[in-house]
């Protein structure tokens, strides 16, 4: 089975500033690698939005949450 790779990008004027990646079989396992917002665009709901986006695009799936980390950058 080939390997599926899975973006979903939130624009504001042409601007990315946000960003999900995952990975998928594209039958039983999905791995949510990270959601990214930009710091000036938090708390807007970019982050929800750009999750039930990819929610929508995919088969039913068990998805797999591995780890969280926080990142300081732009902090």
């Amino acid at each position: 089975m080939e390997n599926t790779t899975i973006i979903v990008q939130s624009r504001a004027n042409g601007r990315l500033v946000g960003i999900l990646r995952a990975f998928s079989d594209g039958v039983s396992t999905t791995h949510l690698s990270e959601i990214l917002v930009h710091p000036a665009f938090r708390g807007q709901g970019i982050g929800t939005a750009l999750m039930q986006a990819f929610l929508a695009g995919q088969p039913p799936t068990s998805l797999v949450r591995l780890a969280e980390a926080r990142s300081s950058l732009g902090q």
